[in-house]
């Protein structure tokens, strides 16, 4: 067990000083707006970052943006790293204007939320109206339709005005329990993991290296699973349709 402990130390003393003998400028990180998630600095998403930052010895300007504003901001240089992004099977990463870092920060559930009254099929999507975030709509493999407030959307899907929503389970759970929408049901899409996206070429390499590297510090030190508790879960099949019924499926 000394053993274990002392070569679990040395790593983290080997990551920590390489990470600082090779220190950049300061890091734009532009982190999308999420209700519940990344709404304000104190929250998850933010506070999370921060700590990487702080364990890198990178110092990061880290500012919250809509989330098509802050891939805009990546591709035109004006931030250095964005988050969050799935990394989705569907789509040809040759043509994206960005990379994805190698490593991930976690999984996440895309989860379809209709109106009650709707059964999603998973087969059939096609033949849906689907919205998702505008910054999302490329990331599937059938037709989905941009929407700028996905608090809206959601409250939407509960008036049956559209037929559905699809986005992380972490960012609308929270929403339709704040709101207590009970009119909605709940499929599962997929899972999909998040990662940092960074910039093509050379520069994005050498940040996609600070990253890495900072997350294995954090790894090392055990402090993953407890900076992500409120950013990752096992899907879990609840139903808000059936919250005020007395009613379990």
């Amino acid at each position: 067990m000394k053993i274990v402990a002392i070569l679990t130390i040395y790593l983290i003393l080997a990551l920590h000083a390489f990470a600082k003998s090779n220190s950049v400028n300061t890091l734009r990180v532009g982190i999308a707006y999420l209700p519940n998630i990344a709404a304000k600095k104190s929250d998850p998403l933010p506070v999370f970052m921060q700590r990487l930052a702080d364990v890198s010895d990178v110092p990061m300007d880290i500012n919250i943006y809509p989330f098509p504003r802050s891939i805009d901001y990546l591709n035109r240089q004006k931030i250095d790293i964005h988050l969050p992004m799935i990394e989705s099977p569907f789509i040809d990463k040759e043509a994206l204007t960005y990379q994805f870092s190698d490593i991930a920060l976690w999984n996440v559930n895309f989860v379809i939320y209709s109106h009650k009254d709707t059964i999603i099929n998973l087969n059939e999507l096609s033949a849906l109206t689907l919205y998702t975030d505008r910054a999302h709509t490329h990331l599937f493999p059938f037709k989905v339709f941009p929407i700028g407030h996905i608090e809206g959307a959601i409250q939407m899907v509960d008036k049956n005005r559209i037929d559905g929503l699809i986005f992380a389970d972490t960012v609308i759970d929270d929403t339709i329990i704040q709101y207590n929408l009970v009119n909605i049901r709940r499929t599962l899409y997929g899972t999909f993991p998040v990662k940092f996206i960074v910039p093509k070429g050379q520069i994005g390499d050498e940040i996609n290296e600070k990253l890495r590297i900072g997350m294995n510090i954090l790894r090392a030190r055990g402090e993953i699973k407890p900076l992500s508790t409120k950013l990752s879960f096992v899907y879990d099949d609840w139903q808000p349709y059936l919250m005020n019924s007395g009613k379990t499926e």
